[in-house]
């Protein structure tokens, strides 16, 4: 995550960076004994996997006749 309209080779360096530290075996060990999965994705799954959310979440409260106040 990053403030609107950082640039795109930070976004990516960001995105490798963090990959290669969720990645590696310490972190791996770390997260297990907390029975933690982490994996990490692209800035544009990430994106969506949000959006994907949104609409859930969305149709969820909606059908339950949640309204906003």
């Amino acid at each position: 995550m990053g403030p609107r309209g950082l640039p795109r080779e930070i976004v990516d360096r960001l995105s490798r960076e963090i990959a290669s530290a969720l990645g590696g075996a310490d972190m791996k060990e770390k997260f297990n004994k907390l029975q933690y999965v982490a994996f990490s994705s692209t800035p544009e799954e990430l994106n969506a996997f949000f959006n994907q959310q949104i609409d859930l979440y969305a149709t969820l409260l909606s059908a339950a006749g949640v309204q906003p106040e």
